[in-house]
Formats: structure tokens, C-alpha cells, sequence
């Protein structure tokens, strides 16, 4: 990839309630005021509607802009967040639905120091790990306004970017890695085991 120009990364599966028609429709917003700035779509496997993102790519007319990236191991998946400026999580309401879950991408994005723009869903995301950290900027889900205004406030600020991303990682450090993890659980099953 160019080291020059601004980078938006998202990378994760490309299920429906993971919000990536509406982190396009955002950035088509962004082309004309960032034309320096590309959006990596990293991920996706064998969803049935990931086809659907090309095909809305080209209709909003962003297909200079927005690359996608076939499937990676999540390991390798760091190197293209760490290329990253600004990170995305679009998660829409119907993410819940699904049982919500470990939003590992966020952690990632936070471990790699890079701000993060996300879904308010509260506790299915882990919101608050963003909130109250400063580590990123939070947004109503399925909101392609809201979501391009965040990404753009991040793209003209490389201080705040810095910031953000500073805050994160040092939150991930501090409590989120997995041998953080791990001790959490090894409570919960000492506990179990206690009271049986």
C-alpha cells in the first residue's frame, strides 16, 4: 500500500449486522473532502451478501477509494489495522440479535493504538471501554451521517488521533489482554468450583 494519503480500516466478517453498507455510504460522504484517504474492507470469508458490498461500492461510485481484502488470519490482520488512521466498528442494532459477543475487532484496533469510531450499542460492544477512555468517538448504529462526521472530526485531527489511540492501548494493557482474560475466568471457575 502507499505510505502516503490517510487510511480507514475495517476488518472483521462481512455479515449484515456488521454494518459495512453503512461505513460506505458514510465514506462516499468523505471522497471529496478526503481524496487522499482510502477505505481497506479487510475480511470476509463465505457470507452470503459480501458480493453485495463490491456492488454498492461501485454504485456510490468510491471503488477508487474502497479496497477490499480478501480474508486474512486474524494475526496478519494487525498489519492492516496498524496501517490504519482511524478505525471502524458499524455495528448495527441487529448485532445484538445475534447475541452480541466478544467485539474482538475493537480490542484489536485499541491493542494496535489506533482510535476507533463505533456503534454506541452499550454493553454488546463494549462501549464503554471506548467511552470512558477516550479512546475513540462513539455513534449511533446505522447512522452513514454520524458515522462520516466521526471519521472526518479523526481524519483532520492527527493530535487527537495520536491521543485516542494512546488511550486505548493503554486501557488494553491495563485490564483487556488475554492474560487478563484469563484471570477473570480462572476467578469465575475457582468461584463455581467453591460452591458446588
Amino acid at each position: 500500500m502507499p505510505t502516503e494519503g490517510l487510511y480507514v480500516v475495517y476488518a472483521g466478517s462481512l455479515h449484515v449486522w456488521q454494518g459495512v453498507d453503512v461505513l460506505l455510504h458514510a465514506f462516499a460522504q468523505l471522497v471529496n473532502k478526503f481524496p487522499n484517504c482510502r477505505l481497506l474492507i479487510v475480511g470476509g470469508q463465505d457470507e452470503p451478501n459480501k458480493d453485495a458490498y463490491k456492488r454498492l461500492a461501485h454504485e456510490l461510485r468510491i471503488t477508487d477509494y474502497a479496497h477490499f481484502i480478501p480474508f486474512v488470519p486474524y494475526e496478519q490482520s494487525a498489519l492492516y489495522i496498524a496501517a490504519a488512521d482511524v478505525c471502524v466498528a458499524p455495528y448495527m442494532p441487529s448485532y445484538c440479535e445475534h447475541g452480541g459477543g466478544s467485539p474482538l475487532k475493537l480490542y484489536a484496533y485499541l491493542s494496535c493504538g489506533r482510535p476507533v469510531v463505533l456503534s454506541d450499542l452499550g454493553e454488546f460492544v463494549d462501549a464503554d471501554l471506548v467511552r470512558n477512555n477516550g479512546a475513540g468517538i462513539l455513534v449511533p448504529p446505522a447512522d452513514p451521517q454520524a458515522l462520516a462526521e466521526a471519521i472526518a472530526k479523526l481524519l483532520n485531527d492527527p493530535t487527537l488521533r495520536s491521543e485516542m489511540g494512546k488511550r486505548g492501548r493503554e486501557a488494553i494493557l491495563n485490564g483487556y489482554t488475554w492474560d487478563h482474560n484469563a484471570e477473570r475466568i480462572e476467578k469465575v471457575l475457582e468461584s463455581v468450583m467453591r460452591n458446588s
